[in-house]
């Protein structure tokens, strides 16, 4: 494995990786579905669970000999900056994503295609909430992370910058919509994905303000959808996004906007033009404190 992460061809891990460990992870679930009552969707769950396992298992060693860096948790942003500094980071970051939440919330109710329902279950918060740390730990660590570090060592830190939002919105993609309504969902996940880049960044490198802003977005739409509203089959794409009846709200034309909006004040917050772009510091060296 070593010769493989240190080879010449430092393009060749990292477009080997994911395809490595996809394949991984179908192998092996695969006894699986000797058990009967399993279904394909929760056999699927199962497969990318193991191959986000087997992910995980190879960055200590992909840190240490691709990245010279000696500490595998920190390096990618998951610990180092203290506990108090996590939590304001990561409480943070659900307040932005409830925050886009409300406004969308606010907009449909307002329209003539939405119905306030106000049901919330205990079984659908407990699942809208390992969804939402689910999805965004993982990809987070992936996308901001990793991806990020990666195509800041190959090709500098503006392009890793926008190839990662790049990346991450096409991986996303439905591939069932019309062009227009594709085009709409990958600009809003493409903002998306540099405005969580910037998060990380504003956070001195800690991962956990940009798993919070995401997460929170997952599991505060599940809820929506499983019962605080009822949304008309008519709800038109701009209000709440393309592909119903399960739209994905990120791009609606109003998160566009707010989106668009919300990078703009960061970029300038940030002052990007003036200091070089950098994701994936070390937190522990950063200097900032709790």
């Amino acid at each position: 494995m070593n010769k493989w992460l240190v080879q010449s061809n430092r393009w060749i891990p990292l477009l080997t990786i994911i395809p490595f460990v996809y394949f991984l992870g179908w192998l092996l679930s695969h006894p699986f579905r000797l058990i009967g009552d399993l279904t394909e969707n929760t056999i699927s769950l199962i497969s990318t669970l193991i191959s986000f396992l087997a992910f995980i298992s190879l960055m200590p060693a992909w840190i240490k000999l691709r990245w010279r860096k000696p500490r595998f948790y920190n390096s990618l942003g998951i610990f180092g900056l203290g506990k108090r500094y996590f939590l304001l980071t990561f409480s943070r970051g659900i307040a932005y994503a409830v925050g886009l939440l409300l406004l969308l919330l606010i907009s449909l109710l307002l329209s003539p295609w939405a119905n306030w329902q106000g049901q919330l279950s205990y079984s659908n918060f407990i699942n809208a909430l390992f969804l939402g740390v689910g999805v965004g730990f993982a990809e987070e660590l992936i996308f901001r992370s990793w991806l990020f570090e990666e195509l800041d060592q190959l090709l500098g830190p503006f392009a890793a910058f926008i190839g990662q939002a790049v990346v991450f919105s096409l991986v996303h993609i439905r591939t069932n919509l019309d062009a227009f309504s594709m085009i709409s969902l990958l600009i809003g996940l493409f903002l998306l994905g540099m405005l969580l880049a910037l998060r990380r960044r504003s956070d001195n490198g800690s991962l956990w303000g940009s798993i919070g802003f995401h997460g929170g977005l997952v599991a505060g739409w599940f809820l929506i959808q499983a019962g605080l509203i009822e949304l008309s089959p008519n709800c038109p794409w701009w209000l709440v996004g393309p592909d119903m009846p399960n739209p994905n709200p990120i791009g609606s034309l109003i998160a566009i906007l707010v989106l668009t909006l919300m990078l703009f004040n960061q970029l300038k917050a940030d002052a990007i033009v003036r200091r070089p772009f950098r994701g994936a510091c070390n937190a522990s060296s950063s200097g900032a404190t709790p």
